[in-house]
């Protein structure tokens, strides 16, 4: 059985990868851990051979945390995680087993675990394959707007205009008329004005997706604009299907590591609220239906996921609280409702119910 440890700041994180590695056979959980000091200390007591290790963490980096590891359990394999690939190469320098990119999924874990195993014994030789990262979405709206060129990178925008004009073409999914994209990018110019500040956006767009290594992606016909969809895989569509096809929550980990944060959150576009709004709702009906189902540390992240997208509703926790009681984790039922009374007290100025209370007290 091969031990892991496993190490987010997050506790999401470290729900979706335990639910991943129960689908794995011949691997135990040894421990996950949101403080370096706290996995530092599980590693020295259980030994794992394995660790993942997120590598922006509170005090201590990952980065940093590596040799710290390797003195205390020298014949463990680490494997890095993080939603950054330009830590890619400082990984594998410092010798690494594996990076993994996140959202990780079950087919890149199980990767990972092989590779593992087939080295077991075997005197570590560098990685062949450092920045294979699996089938990941190449465009990321579902927090902040990413995007990432053909050979990982991820692209500059020349200007914020550019970036908006990327986002706006590929929300659209289809062709669109020059009128709807003035209105919605330059809706306080005047038509002229508006008109060419588009077409110097449009050439930057081009320029630097030509420059990712996605050639002529923007086209135009029949008086409108249209953006190629073929080389652009978005974590936004993924969810969409995933949530439409997955009604019995075996797909849970993989909607929770996908779901980063709102719709296009971070850019608060006007144009993308409906959108927004819209699957943000259908977010929320799938964790509210697979929360009925799930059991373990499945319905844990789910119920978790909850709490962090409606933080105020009280009958998340209470749900939170009676499962984690049921699983006899009586210091995390202190923990979380230490954490809700800390929320509402200082953004909200008022204590939990008393229902809350009596709940915890009959823990």
């Amino acid at each position: 059985m091969i031990k892991i440890l496993v190490v987010d700041d997050e506790w999401i994180a470290l729900d979706i990868l335990e639910i991943l590695l129960g689908e794995i056979e011949g691997v135990a959980l040894a421990g996950k851990c949101v403080q370096v000091k706290e996995a530092l200390d599980t590693a020295a007591a259980e030994k794992p051979d394995l660790i993942f290790l997120d590598i922006e963490m509170p005090g201590m980096s990952g980065l940093t945390a590596f040799e710290r590891f390797k003195e205390i359990c020298p014949e463990a394999e680490i494997v890095f995680v993080t939603a950054y690939q330009q830590y890619a190469v400082t990984a594998f320098d410092l010798s690494a087993m594996d990076y993994l990119l996140k959202p990780v999924s079950l087919e890149r874990l199980v990767r990972t675990v092989e590779r593992y195993k087939s080295r077991q014994g075997i005197k570590m030789e560098p990685v062949e394959e450092p920045l294979s990262q699996g089938r990941g979405p190449k465009v990321k709206v579902l927090g902040s707007l990413e995007v990432y060129g053909e050979t990982g990178s991820l692209l500059a925008w020349r200007t914020k205009k550019t970036r908006e004009l990327f986002a706006f073409l590929l929300h659209q999914k289809g062709p669109v008329y020059r009128d709807r994209i003035l209105d919605s990018l330059w809706p306080e110019l005047d038509l002229d004005k508006a008109q060419t500040l588009f077409h110097t956006s449009l050439y930057q767009l081009r320029h630097t997706l030509k420059q990712g290594g996605y050639g002529q992606m923007v086209s135009f016909a029949d008086e409108r604009y249209m953006m190629s969809h073929e080389d652009l895989r978005c974590d936004a569509d993924e969810l969409e299907q995933l949530l439409a096809a997955d009604r019995n929550g075996k797909r849970a980990a993989e909607a929770l590591a996908l779901y980063r944060g709102d719709y296009l959150e971070e850019e608060s576009y006007a144009w993308s609220e409906m959108r927004r709004y819209k699957l943000r709702s259908s977010f929320l009906e799938y964790l509210h239906h697979v929360a009925g189902q799930a059991k373990g540390g499945r319905r844990e992240a789910v119920l978790r996921k909850r709490i962090e997208l409606e933080p105020y509703t009280d009958s998340h926790y209470r749900d939170l609280l009676l499962h984690l009681r049921e699983q006899g984790s009586s210091a995390a039922v202190d923990e979380l409702y230490r954490q809700m009374r800390d929320k509402y007290m200082a953004e909200l100025g008022i204590e939990p119910s008393l229902s809350l209370e009596k709940l915890l007290k009959e823990s």
